[in-house]
């Protein structure tokens, strides 16, 4: 035994590699830095943060066209003139975009108008 023990004092150089190796590698699995499907699921909190905003802002798009849709077809003539640039701001003003206090989400709102103006051109097309 202690000549085995005395083997890997010897080298400790090696050992001391092949562990940085193996944090490296297992730190990389976990949080899936290789791009495999095999991955821990582990997330830092910036990442699940970013991914928290994405799934919210997915549930509540369809939410905001149809709060568009319900509202006044003038506001969506007036939608459709705008520059595509600022129709964000448009439904974040009209209050479609706005859940919960007094001002809309940036996130929402961009998603909103990029699908507001897909289904405005699908009835369009539907019409002509």
């Amino acid at each position: 035994m202690r000549d085995l023990l005395k083997k890997f004092t010897d080298n400790w150089r090696t050992l001391a590699l092949g562990a940085a190796v193996a944090v490296f590698v297992w730190t990389g699995v976990g949080f899936g830095w290789f791009g495999s499907t095999l991955s821990f699921g582990w997330f830092t909190p910036g990442g699940a943060r970013v991914m928290a905003e994405e799934a919210v802002t997915e549930r509540l798009t369809p939410m905001c066209v149809a709060n568009a849709m319900q509202d006044d077809p003038a506001k969506l003539v007036e939608f459709n003139e705008v520059s595509s640039y600022r129709r964000d701001e448009f439904v974040g003003k009209a209050g479609w975009a706005t859940f919960e206090g007094d001002t809309a989400d940036e996130g929402i709102a961009d998603s909103c108008a990029a699908a507001l103006v897909d289904v405005l051109a699908e009835m369009e097309a539907q019409k002509g």
